[in-house]
């Protein structure tokens, strides 16, 4: 990832990672081990959606790694073609001096092409985040949140900023410039804090105890009969007043990876947090079923994709040096070509199992009917609800 960390700042990131990959692998095992068997012994049900929702996402990765090497040789192709018009071989020099990014990746920077700057990273990013973007507002899984009466704009912004970060990342990687940087990582701490907000929203609303009230009472003093609205309200200008001060942060701490690594990562611990006691602390009107086959197996996929993405992630930040120093091509070939690409696809998917299960808890508890899982004919798996009528968990 980014080559220019002192020691300290990636001795920090390793610690980090190396502890979210010990909650995220213990948390994996006890759902897939022991929750979900004991789930379905209870239930006396057999059927199993985990293989199923595997096979999904392998097919969704799949499918993103080819087409961004489409894209990859497209732009490779036109890079080449424009390269061999221009008399002078300066251009790729001028660009290089051009560059306001504080961060720069692997791949080698305008070696292929004098106008995009990482073929590779860029055309993943435009290959990974933005279809299952513009999949999640247009298509089929948008019938499932968009037609709701209440609570589903929340997953429009989240969508939405998914596929800004697709725009963002695309800019990042084509220009490595600090404009196209801003664009990348500000929509990355916006869709970590949309998915705090609905994560922590679905808590309050489904605990024994209505911490949506007690928080009203206790900020606003009001009566706990109408404290409820008050209450989201509050969770609503919390997260959207955090965001804010995050985007502020980071505008005046740019150069500094660690400020924004920070706020990243404080979001998105909230958010694993939320999906965590979604998933084991929850009641959701004893649904057995709904647990070990929708939620549950949503909860592992989206676990062992964040412990993959995570993986990739610190490998290039890590080891990209010593790799750019290897004899071995192939060694070199991966690490300039396949590392940071898969980050890409990896976090695409990551990002949206997330949102399919938090959608699936918000579902269930607002009465949208039975969560179900579906898969694409190309794979990628998603939530839908079925015409059944259901209590409203609070």
């Amino acid at each position: 990832m980014p080559q220019n960390l002192d020691e300290h700042t990636r001795s920090v990131i390793v610690k980090v990672m190396g502890a979210s990959l010990a909650i995220l692998g213990g948390a994996n095992y006890a759902a897939q081990c022991v929750v979900i068997p004991r789930l379905r012994r209870r239930s006396g049900n057999k059927e199993w959606t985990g293989p199923r929702l595997l096979l999904g996402c392998m097919t969704t990765l799949l499918w993103m790694h080819i087409l961004s090497a489409f894209f990859t040789l497209v732009i490779i192709a036109m890079g080449s073609l424009d390269n061999s018009t221009k008399a002078d071989t300066t251009s790729s020099t001028d660009d290089l001096t051009q560059l306001t990014s504080s961060i720069n990746f692997c791949e080698d920077d305008f070696a292929d092409s004098s106008w995009i700057a990482e073929p590779a990273n860029t055309a993943s990013s435009l290959a990974s985040y933005c279809p299952l973007a513009l999949w999640g507002i247009f298509g089929l899984p948008s019938r499932e949140w968009s037609t709701r009466v209440a609570g589903h704009w929340r997953f429009g912004v989240a969508y939405g900023t998914l596929l800004a970060i697709g725009i963002g990342s695309t800019l990042l990687h084509a220009l490595l410039t600090a404009g196209a940087q801003g664009g990348d990582e500000l929509p990355m701490l916006w869709f970590v804090a949309s998915l705090c907000f609905i994560g922590l929203d679905v808590i309050l609303q489904g605990t024994s105890i209505n911490l949506s009230v007690l928080i009203s009472t206790m900020v606003f003093g009001k009566d706990p009969s109408r404290a409820q609205k008050e209450g989201r309200w509050f969770l609503h200008w919390l997260i959207c007043g955090s965001a804010v001060v995050a985007t502020a942060v980071y505008c005046f701490s740019r150069e500094n990876f660690l400020p924004f690594y920070i706020m990243f990562v404080l979001y998105a611990t909230t958010s694993t947090i939320g999906l965590i006691t979604i998933c084991f602390f929850l009641k959701w009107n004893d649904d057995t079923q709904f647990r070990s086959n929708v939620l549950l197996p949503l909860a592992v996929c989206t676990g062992w994709m964040a412990i993959v993405a995570i993986v990739a992630w610190v490998s290039e930040m890590l080891f990209c040096l010593s790799a750019q120093q290897q004899a071995n091509p192939i060694i070199k070939f991966v690490w300039n070509r396949g590392v940071h690409p898969f980050w890409h696809c990896s976090s695409a998917l990551l990002a949206w199992l997330s949102i399919q299960a938090v959608l699936a808890g918000q579902g269930l508890q607002r009465g949208w009917g039975q969560p179900q899982l579906q898969c694409a004919w190309f794979g990628v798996p998603y939530v839908t609800f079925s015409k059944m009528k259901l209590t409203k968990q609070i």
